[in-house]
């Protein structure tokens, strides 16, 4: 029996929260393997069961949020050695290589292009309004 899902019980078809799903990815770091053990079945029926509900691969998924939490991460003042360790990465090069390779630009041209952050937690521009980070889509 299932102790966790990235489904309703009720109904498969819709998934739970975003902080629950947020909140088991980070408990199988961002693994496949770790994730179908967490969820108490075999990697091929999690891969059946995001095909079928959430239309993509488990790996994409957890892409996905892992990239979302970075980004929510460098909205902080942690550092990215720390960011990179809570990600997944084993290191802040392999994440700092990872982010540009995925965002056309290093972590730290990043923050330095926002230009720090005000006191909700959204990023200042150059010029003191807050900006939005378009994370997934059309990219920064």
């Amino acid at each position: 029996m299932k102790t966790h899902s990235l489904f309703q019980r009720s109904n498969d078809t819709h998934p739970v929260s975003p902080d629950a799903q947020a909140a088991l990815a980070r408990q199988a770091r961002y693994s496949v393997a770790t994730l179908a053990k967490v969820l108490g079945c075999s990697s091929r029926q999690l891969e059946r069961d995001c095909k079928c509900c959430l239309h993509t691969t488990p790996r994409c998924w957890l892409e996905e949020m892992r990239w979302a939490e970075a980004w929510r991460l460098l909205q902080t003042e942690l550092s990215l050695k720390e960011i990179a360790d809570r990600v997944g990465y084993r290191s802040g090069e392999h994440f700092s290589r990872a982010f540009q390779r995925v965002h056309g630009l290093s972590p730290s041209a990043f923050r330095a292009r926002e230009g720090g952050m005000s006191r909700n937690g959204r990023f200042l521009s150059r010029n003191g309004r807050s900006s939005h980070f378009h994370f997934f889509g059309d990219g920064f």
